[in-house]
């Protein structure tokens, strides 16, 4: 019987201990207390920088890099699979080089699209 009550008060007290309530959030499902809300005027109807946005050379070239960096080390794990054989390496490098050229494409859409608002994207200055 000693035994019994014993398990029973440690079960509660390790289920007592796990329920505690986390201080720091502000209600359910509230995790994001890092959360930074700035008031600059995106979303105000009156505002221009809503409808454009800026996007560089510089930032074209860098997503450009960030992208064949990821989908090389995606192709080189692929070719270090030694359990998978040839025709279906062969398939999924495909499959990621198709992938690899649609992101890139989209980054010139973006680039060339006419909401993008940098300065360098004028194509009627004579330099």
């Amino acid at each position: 019987m000693k035994k019994i009550i014993t398990l029973f008060a440690s079960v509660l007290l390790v289920a007592s201990a796990f329920a505690q309530h986390d201080g720091n959030q502000k209600g359910y499902g509230n995790k994001n207390d890092r959360d930074v809300v700035y008031n600059d005027g995106r979303y105000n109807k009156n505002d221009n920088r809503r409808d454009g946005y800026s996007f560089s050379k510089r930032e074209r070239d860098m997503q450009i890099n960030r992208i064949n960096r990821e989908y090389d080390n995606k192709i080189n794990a692929v070719r270090h699979k030694w359990f998978m054989n040839n025709a279906k390496k062969q398939r999924m490098i495909w499959s990621l080089e198709e992938d690899r050229k649609n992101e890139i494409r989209e980054v010139y859409v973006k680039f060339n699209h006419p909401s993008n608002r940098f300065e360098d994207r004028d194509r009627k200055r004579n330099w």
